[in-house]
């Protein structure tokens, strides 16, 4: 603006650069000070403030950006700063926040407590993974996995939920959901008494097979969702809720990061009598459909109450499940007992050819749709509507027997074999020290939420 013209307006020098309009001054156009009109129209220019028409003298109004009162703060210059409210100082969790009561299961690398909230006195399952076990690069990562995926996962109702983590100076702890009434793989292997004392495992019949199958194929489909390739389905890590419903459990072998059928994961691990035949054979690459494979499994061990091709002979077992041109042959009580459409859907998800297997387009609804599961109501189960056909009597936990475990005590096996450390403990405590993890809401006004969407806790003795 020329000073004649500011000298009009009343101005003795151009207005400052924070007085103008930043986006028309920006273009050149008119209005491009707050005051300023089309002067051929008499009405506001369009790129002029929103009270650029007041009649107002520039003398009555010298600061146009608070006189702006219905322009955006930041278009009229006059927002306030943004503040954040003050971040509120949390302890870190230590052991000291939990009281184990007693073992509930063993691992290869720690041990499974019991254990109360000692702010809340609630119940949990504290899972311990021992540093010194994890003496190399891969079962650290495959600790880190655990850990970042069970703080990734949101609440599914048949899927174990982490509420806390923490480490402290000999072991890393996940403090989970507790499901009281153990693992299906005892229920699995309920004793039945022959006349010569004898036990033979339980069978269970197909309806009461399909209700725990497709439970965990709910699971499964909410962890490829989140491209996660769980790799351990097997009645070890099934656990029972308090009502009967079941929930998968142990992230240890999981890989996150994998959203594809056929590849995306090359490690050789999982359980002998549940890998998959692409985990043993050549480069041993494999995909989402390995879960299938493990959920077909799991479906023949409850029917019969062994895994397929089960042999004691370790080597022959994983002979058995390479070869090609091995037939799955179902035995004859089992076929006699096992309806059409349950053998063909058992044969469709332990197909050996990844490709065409059940499920292999990593999309469990093509697992949902086939005739075996046509009578399940995916919505009802998803929602704990369908009674399970097994409803526990007997809880694993009952502190009116149970005595505090001493911190002390919680360490490896003496008889353990101990591997010396690749890396010294100031590495190790590096490497782990996002370890902790603890909930956003307050764990005592969810309850609702946990009851609906998570593992059913066991009420306080």
């Amino acid at each position: 603006m020329t000073a004649q013209v500011a000298a009009v307006l009343g101005f003795a020098e151009e207005p400052s650069v924070s007085e103008r309009n930043p986006i028309a001054a920006a273009f050149g156009f008119p209005g491009a000070y707050w005051w300023e009109s089309d002067s051929k129209l008499h009405q506001p220019h369009r790129y002029a403030s929103f009270d650029a028409g007041s009649t107002a003298t520039p003398e009555k109004r010298p600061d146009a950006r608070q006189y702006s009162s219905t322009a955006p703060g930041w278009f009229a210059g006059n927002a306030p700063p943004r503040t954040r409210p003050p971040k509120q100082h949390v302890q870190p969790l230590t052991h000291l926040d939990f009281r184990p009561r007693r073992p509930l299961g063993k691992g290869k690398f720690g041990e499974v407590y019991l254990t109360t909230h000692a702010a809340t006195g609630k119940l949990y399952a504290l899972k311990v993974l021992h540093k010194r076990l994890l003496y190399n690069s891969k079962l650290r990562e495959r600790a880190r996995n655990e850990r970042r995926i069970n703080g990734s996962l949101g609440p599914h109702p048949f899927v174990v939920r982490m509420q806390y983590a923490f480490a402290t100076d000999r072991c890393l702890c996940l403090v989970l959901d507790l499901a009281p009434c153990g693992e299906l793989f005892q229920l699995v292997k309920a004793a039945h008494p022959w006349k010569s004392g004898k036990t033979k495992p339980g069978k269970f019949p197909e309806q009461a097979a399909r209700f725990y199958v497709a439970e965990c194929l709910l699971a499964l489909e909410f962890l490829h969702e989140r491209r996660v390739l769980y790799r351990d389905l097997k009645p070890e890590n099934v656990l029972i809720g308090r009502d009967g419903h079941v929930c998968i459990s142990d992230f240890g072998l999981s890989k996150p990061g994998v959203n594809h059928p056929l590849r995306g994961a090359r490690s050789m691990c999982g359980t002998p009598e549940y890998l998959a035949p692409e985990i043993l054979r050549g480069t041993h690459e494999h995909g989402l459909a390995v879960d299938f494979w493990c959920l077909g499994a799991l479906f023949y061990e409850l029917l019969d109450g062994y895994p397929p091709w089960f042999t004691k002979d370790k080597k022959k077992l994983l002979e058995r499940v390479a070869r090609r041109d091995l037939e799955l042959k179902l035995p004859r009580g089992l076929k006699s007992k096992l309806s059409k459409d349950g053998e063909l859907c058992l044969r469709a998800l332990l197909h050996r050819d990844n490709t065409v297997r059940l499920g292999s387009d990593g999309d469990a609804q093509a697992v949902k749709d086939h005739p075996c599961f046509s009578m399940v109501d995916f919505d009802g189960l998803l929602a704990r509507h369908v009674e399970p056909p097994f409803v526990p009597q007997h809880f694993v936990a009952d502190l009116r027997t149970d005595e505090e475990v001493p911190w002390a005590d919680v360490q490896p096996d003496v008889d353990r074999k101990r591997q010396s450390m690749d890396i010294a403990d100031a590495r190790f405590d590096e490497i782990f020290a996002q370890f902790e993890y603890r909930p956003e809401r307050d764990p005592e006004a969810s309850d609702d939420v946990l009851m609906k969407y998570s593992s059913v806790l066991m009420e306080e003795a």
